[in-house]
């Protein structure tokens, strides 16, 4: 963790352990997106007409959601994705693409994240046209951890930076 205090820290230039570590994470977040993805397409649905109907309820057999159903889900879901989203920039941002580049990627990714714990509360509290932001929400959390994991992957394994000698 010390190294990542030191302003030029590259994680290609970690020692072989560290980025067997650093790797395993990333290849298991890629796994929890994964299956969220499964989640939204299979449970929810990618269109808006299902989106409503899964937090709206259709007035026959699908119910809107309750409250309580939509407080413990974004309860949860703000947790865990605060330490998934400060560990993943942690692990970019010690990467070589440009600090342009990985500034725009962190942003989108947090953007997105806020979006989409809160668009469930504002199309079944508020209005239904906020299913128009639940959708680009999930695409950009997916570019932007996809984005997060697979570049540190890159730099570490496929392009590692040179080590610079002291």
């Amino acid at each position: 963790m010390k190294d990542f205090s030191r302003r030029a820290y590259l994680i290609g230039q970690s020692p072989f352990e560290i980025r067997l570590v650093y790797t395993f994470f990333l290849i298991l977040v890629l796994c929890g997106f994964g299956t969220i993805a499964g989640y939204e397409f299979s449970r929810i649905g990618f269109d808006t007409s299902s989106i409503s109907t899964h937090y709206l309820g259709n007035g026959d057999m699908a119910f809107p959601k309750v409250p309580a159903e939509i407080l413990e889900t974004a309860h949860f879901h703000s947790f865990i994705m605060a330490i998934i989203f400060i560990t993943m920039a942690h692990l970019f941002l010690a990467t070589t693409p440009s600090r342009r580049f990985r500034l725009g990627v962190i942003i989108l990714t947090f953007a997105a994240t806020i979006a989409d714990l809160a668009a469930p509360a504002l199309i079944r509290f508020g209005s239904p046209y906020f299913i128009y932001l639940l959708i680009p929400a999930w695409i950009g959390e997916w570019i932007g951890y996809v984005t997060m994991a697979l570049v540190p992957i890159y730099d570490m394994w496929i392009n590692p930076p040179v080590r610079e000698k002291s």
